[in-house]
């Protein structure tokens, strides 16, 4: 299980409001890993992988009486996937119009800095795409 570890701690908790933050769908992500293995070995194990991500997903999810997604295309998905009516996005960014250089600093064409863990799959793919 590579998520949601912090919903193991909450499994038996009744007659308080609870809230599950999911910053991911985790079973979507182990699906494009599916899609893009380049050998059968790995097909099967991120197979393996999204049919125990979409159980405990599923589990976790109907749990709790708030999921938060971070954004609606997650929101929708929850909903679509798991049947969920329990879902709000909060959405993550930064706002650019509040936080801005106060010095005018020449932009550089062609140039990206990534500031994400690379202990994560999804981050790494993210930078060896890119």
């Amino acid at each position: 299980m590579r998520f949601c570890s912090s919903a193991l701690e909450f499994r038996n908790i009744r007659g308080i409001p609870t809230i599950l933050f999911q910053h991911n769908v985790e079973s979507v992500i182990a699906k494009r890993h599916i899609e893009q293995a380049g050998n059968i070995l790995m097909k099967i194990f991120w197979w393996l992988q999204w049919k125990k991500d979409v159980r405990f997903e599923t589990k976790a999810c109907k749990a709790f009486g708030t999921v938060i997604a971070v954004s609606d295309k997650d929101k929708e998905t929850f909903q679509r996937l798991y049947h969920l009516d329990n879902v709000v996005t909060i959405p993550t960014g930064v706002d650019i119009e509040y936080f801005h250089p106060h010095v005018d600093i020449p932009v550089e064409e062609n140039r990206l800095v990534f500031c994400g863990s690379l202990d994560w799959l999804p981050n790494e793919d993210a930078v060896v795409f890119f």
